[in-house]
C-alpha cells in the first residue's frame, strides 16, 4: 500500500522525474501499472488518478461498487445508506466534485435503476 503514496517530489528527489515525465507524462500511475502489471491496482488510492479518469462512467461505476464492497453492501438498496463521507474518505473526491457533492446525482447517474 505504500506505493500509493509515493509522490513526484520523491521521484524527484530520487532522480527518476526524468523518466516519470518523458515515459509515462508524469504519472505515477501510469508508471506503477506500467511496471508492475501483476498487481491489481486501485487507482483512486493514489494521490492523483489518471487524467479524465473521473469522467468515465465504467471508473464512477467500478469505484461505488468497490465502495460498496468496502461499507459491507450486497444490493443497490444497500446504497441508500451511502454518505458523502464514505466517498470521501475512500478517495471518492473528484467524483463527489462532479455531482455536486450530492450521492444521490452520483449513484442516479451511475446505475440508472437507482430511484
Amino acid at each position: 500500500d505504500r506505493w500509493y503514496d509515493i509522490s513526484a517530489a520523491y521521484i524527484k528527489r530520487s532522480g527518476g522525474y526524468g523518466l516519470l515525465s518523458h515515459y509515462y507524462k508524469g504519472s505515477i500511475y501510469n508508471a506503477i501499472v506500467d511496471i508492475y502489471p501483476e498487481y491489481t491496482w486501485v487507482p483512486w488510492k493514489f494521490n492523483y488518478t489518471p487524467m479524465k479518469f473521473w469522467s468515465n462512467s465504467e471508473n464512477q461505476k467500478l469505484f461505488l461498487r468497490y465502495l460498496g464492497n468496502q461499507l459491507g453492501y450486497s444490493g443497490i438498496p444497500d446504497f441508500y445508506r451511502l454518505k458523502l463521507s464514505d466517498v470521501l474518505s475512500h478517495g471518492g473526491h473528484r467524483l463527489a466534485s462532479l455531482y455536486n457533492r450530492s450521492t444521490y446525482l452520483s449513484l442516479k447517474s451511475v446505475f440508472p435503476e437507482f430511484e
